[in-house]
């Protein structure tokens, strides 16, 4: 079956694999630009066409027309070389295997983890387990020069200790239409009005 799907509608809460599937195609074909680390450590992943950002105190920065953003997830980044970075969104992972090199956030953000220009080709989520019970959307791009990006929800804790789990989504992607696709915690995502990308920054 054909359809059409415009970047520009409002899609509440669901828990449909296709439909996230489908808003997540926007981001193929869109160069990549940079990565940045926000306030809070959080990985911003920066395509498409460069722009200010609205927020007059952000004025000296460049963000993308689409942010990726990782917030309560690991992410893993291997680069065309072969070279993988990853780092988990738990502040208590500060344990490195055998192997590992420690990167800062500026290291990760000077180092060419993948080529500027190089346009997304792949673009997919799929659901997946989070510790022992908890299912979620993972989020998994590939680039045009073989470098690839995974991003991993964590576990939801509770973070608050009133026996319920904190509501922070466990990614985002911020699109150029006012628009933001907020996936999960859990099985869920939607496709909301936003002001736009300036807050991940």
């Amino acid at each position: 079956m054909l359809g059409t799907l415009d970047f520009r509608s409002v899609q509440q809460k669901t828990t449909d694999v296709r439909g996230l599937r489908a808003y997540l195609q926007q981001l193929v074909g869109e160069p990549f630009l940079h990565v940045r680390f926000s306030y809070g450590d959080e990985l911003t992943l920066h395509f498409g066409e460069p722009q200010k950002p609205k927020l007059k105190k952000l004025a000296h920065l460049t963000e993308g027309s689409y942010v990726v953003t990782a917030r309560a997830s690991s992410w893993y980044f291997k680069t065309a070389s072969g070279i993988a970075v990853t780092m988990a969104a738990s502040a208590a992972d500060t344990g490195l295997p055998d192997g590992f090199v420690p990167l800062s956030a500026e290291q990760i953000e000077r180092g060419q983890l993948a080529q500027p220009g190089a346009r997304v080709i792949a673009a997919d989520a799929s659901a997946m387990r989070s510790g022992t019970t908890e299912s979620v959307f993972a989020c998994s791009l590939l680039l045009a020069d073989g470098s690839s990006i995974l991003i991993v929800p964590e576990p939801s804790s509770d973070v608050n200790g009133d026996g319920g789990t904190d509501d922070v989504a466990d990614w985002e992607v911020f699109t150029p239409y006012d628009r933001y696709l907020r996936v999960g915690p859990g099985l869920g995502w939607a496709y909301l009005p936003s002001r736009g990308p300036a807050s991940s920054l």
